[in-house]
Order: structure tokens, then sequence, then C-alpha cells
């Protein structure tokens, strides 16, 4: 077990585990029977360690390292932090951008092909679209969907009704 973390203090990335680690080691540690107070003080020791390395591998994924080298275990965990920081990231950014009331500028426009359900840039669930549909969407939205050509914008496809140019 202290080898196992002094190579995961050394490296930058996470070191590969058995699929089956922390299971093992559990099952292992379980099995020692408490005969003595040294068996008693090692399997104690033991389980220290195994959360010392835990801790050393969580705070590398918490750092941005890459968990696909990591065991079943960890990746339930991993996970879960992983959609933890991606909500916190856009949650976090809705907050820069004013609360979750206000609005961003929209536009008008209509859709050239079909789009199924998205989150857009205000964090609303919007969609799904089909070609030809209208929709009133956020205007950084509409500009990237436009410069894909999924959707075109009203008042470009009938610039004389435009009441500004009036």
């Amino acid at each position: 077990m202290s080898k196992a973390i002094r190579d995961e203090q050394e490296a930058e990335e996470l070191c590969a585990l058995d699929d089956e680690f922390y299971s093992k080691m559990l099952l292992e540690i379980a099995s020692l029977s408490a005969a003595s107070e040294f068996i008693e003080d090692f399997r104690e020791h033991t389980i220290k360690q195994l959360a010392v390395l835990f801790d050393l591998r969580l705070s590398k994924v918490i750092a941005g390292a890459s968990y696909d080298k990591c065991p079943r275990d960890e990746m339930q965990v991993f996970a879960d932090y992983g959609r933890f920081v991606r909500t916190y990231q856009t949650f976090r950014s809705l907050i820069m951008r004013g609360g979750t009331t206000s609005r961003p500028n929209r536009r008008i426009v209509i859709f050239n092909s079909p789009v199924g359900k998205f989150v857009d840039s205000a964090v609303w669930h919007i969609g799904p679209f089909d070609a030809r549909d209208m929709a009133y969407i956020p205007e950084e939205d509409a500009l990237i969907l436009s410069r894909y050509g999924i959707v075109q914008f009203l008042e470009d496809k009938f610039p004389n009704e435009n009441p500004k140019a009036a």
C-alpha cells in the first residue's frame, strides 16, 4: 500500500489500479482476524492508507487529471464529481450573467433543419424544433446556429418589413 501511495504522489496523472483494487483490499483487511493488538493496529493503519490513497487520487481529479484509469468504485465518485463541477460551472456562469431572472437579448429565428431539445446559453431547455419552425431564442445561440446554417434570422428573410428601416 505504501508503494501505491508513493507512486501516486510521484505521478502527475492517476496511476493505473486494478478494477477491483478497493474491493480486494477491503476483503483482505476484513479477512484478518483480530487475534492480536498488532493485527488490529495493522488493519487500522491499512484502512488509513487506503483513505490517503483515495484522497490523493481525488485531489488529482479535482486538479483536472483524467480519471479514465480508475477502478470502478472510484469511477462512481469521480463521475459524480464531474457532474457536480459541470452543474457548478453552469450555475456560476448564470450568476455572473446577472441571475436566473435576467434574460439575454433574443432573436426570432426560422429553423432550416430539425434540431433536438437542447440547453440554451441562458440554461433553459428549448426544442425540439422542426424545419420551418420559428422560435424566439437567445441571440448568442441564434448567432451560433446561423453560422452553421441551422437557422435564419426572421429579419433576414423579410428585410423590407423591418420596422427599424422605416
